[in-house]
């Protein structure tokens, strides 16, 4: 049953067709407002879980799905491309970016970020738990008037 609450600001693909994400729901709607498609997330979620999706250079949007475990590419008539598992790497703690010129999908995890290519193959991924804590802190001393 689809959601009544939109909760991510629409999203512009590069046919100028608009992605609207509900809480379950992901809805594309063409210039005129005329639904084109509309799928289900898969996975249990919570209101920590929702990530907003992010359209692709080819007209797709992609997704993190199954409880912030996926990645989850639909091409632009709403079909799966791919689902990529990250789930070694932590869960998704922001939404998915897309480069522009490459249409390569960047995730950050607890952990890691990843670099995915369109079809859905791991490019790279960066621990950046180890690169965070094995640093030591910069300290930046605050002025008077910061002070609280």
């Amino acid at each position: 049953r689809p959601s009544r609450f939109l909760i991510c600001p629409m999203v512009k693909t590069a046919s100028n067709d608009l992605v609207l994400r509900y809480e379950g729901e992901v809805y594309t709607i063409d210039k005129n407002g005329k639904l084109l498609w509309s799928v289900e997330i898969p996975g249990r979620w919570t209101k920590e879980d929702l990530r907003c999706p992010a359209a692709t250079p080819d007209s797709g949007v992609v997704a993190i799905s199954d409880m912030g475990r996926k990645l989850w590419k639909l091409d632009h008539q709403g079909n799966e491309v791919f689902r990529f598992d990250f789930a070694y790497a932590g869960t998704a703690t922001a939404p998915p970016w897309v480069v522009p010129d490459s249409g390569d999908i960047i995730v950050r995890t607890q952990a890691q970020v990843l670099n995915v290519n369109p079809s859905g193959v791991l490019n790279w991924d960066a621990n950046i738990a180890s690169y965070l804590f094995d640093r030591p802190a910069l300290l930046v001393p605050r002025s008077g008037a910061d002070r609280k």
